[in-house]
């Protein structure tokens, strides 16, 4: 290993679904490799001059003995080579580390004649560029060569967290004081996830890709469903808690979206043989979900035999608390069954139904979580933001009342919180599924946003009046959640 200092090439290993050579700079004729500004030399970088002019970036060569024309620009390059060479050192480690096992992974490659090294390295990078360039896409539900892994697992504690955590500044005591519209509070929040959404985009901007943004309708009908969803939560929310709000939710969106399927989009349940006869299990674990929210429900005191004297008036506000709850679940599993119609609709406009790796670039980028979807979906949110806030106004003026008030003060900091945490839990859970795969993360990141939800309600708003019922509400919780899993698994 030696520095150079007047060249950098810009190198990357990708190590996942499968270890690939992606972007090195190679000297011809050398068994070396220059990473950042270190040049790496081993045996296992025989033969791979022709992979390397692929995806070599090389700086313009520096004169050593001219002055820099700007005095900071040499105070800047003073700066940087330490960082650069250090970060080129680690990667360098890191690639010596993996080497023997690239070396193996592209000797299974097939359709290049015997002894032709230079061949399988070429093929290699090929796949790892189209890797590269094909970003996940809505809705991928196909396990693949997807693997639950420690960075898989990482994404989804923090997606659960965020989402979980995105209801706690709606019970702000200031939020509660101010006893905002639940629309007005909404629209703090999609303004968030409008400017967000546009963030994803910024990658393509900087590569250049044209174009920086494939639109899709889709988008506007995945935010119909959220819209509604997030104003039932705003509602719900200071009736019955954040802890049942998400224990309810959670409950009514698994049972809706196993009934679409299965109702809707003709999924059959799984069959079990037990004793010669054929069993399903899915409507037993319906009822244990039914049982765990009564449990949750009686937990809360409201099914305690003391009947105080505002004991109706309680009971009645929770009532309807637990429906807008189930109503935000309902409304998400409408919202990714939508979505899921419409990809599949979409695709076979496109003509790639049967196998997806065909469908147009733009079409892919369309449908990118990680890029156009997510500022479709914000535009989407703006507008059907603006649809509720126009029928407000509108049912204000015949009532001839005055308009709610956008409370700015009182709303800022919390509804900026809230659309944020939102974001970034959608964001990360997102990454864990398209990670980890569906299989295993879409349970793990419902578990942790519910047991998030659940914590802030019990241990910060004190929503279980007693120790002992918060104990029996997280015993129903987690009883609600194990039975939510397993129904998720019923479908064949």
């Amino acid at each position: 290993m030696e520095t150079r200092g007047r060249k950098t090439c810009v190198g990357l290993v990708l190590l996942q679904p499968a270890l690939h050579f992606q972007a090195f700079c190679q000297e011809p004729g050398l068994h070396s490799l220059l990473v950042g500004d270190v040049l790496v030399r081993h045996p296992d970088l025989a033969g791979l001059d022709s992979p390397a002019e692929l995806f070599a970036i090389d700086a313009p060569e520096a004169v050593a003995s001219a002055p820099s024309q700007e005095p900071w620009l040499g105070a800047v390059e003073r700066a940087c080579v330490p960082l650069l060479t250090a970060m080129g050192r680690l990667c360098a480690a890191s690639l010596l580390a993996v080497l023997p096992l690239i070396r193996a992974d592209v000797q299974q490659d097939a359709g290049c004649p015997a002894g032709d090294e230079a061949c399988k390295w070429r093929l290699q990078a090929s796949r790892a560029k189209q890797m590269a360039s094909s970003r996940p896409t809505l809705a991928s539900s196909g396990d693949g060569d997807q693997h639950a892994d420690a960075v898989a697992l990482l994404f989804s504690l923090l997606g659960g967290f965020f989402m979980g955590a995105y209801p706690v500044p709606i019970k702000a005591p200031r939020v509660l004081k101010a006893s905002p519209h639940p629309v007005i509070f909404q629209c703090y929040k999609t303004f968030w996830v409008f400017v967000t959404g546009w963030l994803f985009l910024l990658p393509r901007w900087w590569q250049q890709e044209s174009p920086v943004f494939c639109p899709t309708w889709w988008g506007v009908v995945s935010a119909m469903g959220w819209i509604p969803s997030g104003v039932c939560a705003i509602a719900a929310i200071p009736r019955i808690g954040i802890g049942m709000l998400a224990a309810v939710a959670a409950s009514c969106g698994s049972i809706s979206t196993f009934l679409v399927f299965w109702l809707v989009l003709g999924e059959s349940m799984k069959e079990h043989n037990i004793g010669g006869h054929t069993i399903y299990f899915a409507p037993a674990y319906l009822a244990c979900i039914i049982l765990g929210i009564g449990g949750m429900v009686w937990a809360t005191g409201l099914g305690s035999s003391a009947a105080a004297p505002e004991e109706p008036e309680r009971r009645s506000k929770a009532t309807v608390g637990y429906l807008l709850a189930a109503a935000v679940g309902i409304f998400s599993a409408i919202q990714f069954g939508a979505v899921n119609l419409g990809k599949q609709s979409a695709q076979r406009s496109a003509g790639c139904f049967e196998d997806p790796s065909k469908c147009p670039p733009n079409f892919v980028e369309a449908f990118n979580n990680f890029g156009s979807w997510m500022a479709s979906f914000g535009i989407g949110a703006l507008l059907v933001t603006a649809v509720f806030v126009l029928a407000i106004a509108v049912n204000a003026v015949v009532s001839r009342k005055a308009l709610p008030s956008p409370h700015w003060k009182a709303l800022a900091g919390p509804g900026t919180m809230a659309g944020l945490l939102w974001a970034l839990g959608n964001f990360f859970q997102t990454a864990a599924v398209v990670r980890g795969g569906s299989a295993v993360m879409l349970p793990a990141n419902q578990a942790i946003q519910l047991v998030t939800s659940g914590a802030f309600g019990l241990l910060y708003y004190h929503e279980v009046p007693t120790a002992r019922r918060a104990v029996f509400w997280t015993a129903a919780a987690l009883w609600t959640l194990g039975c939510i899993i397993l129904l998720s698994k019923e479908k064949s």
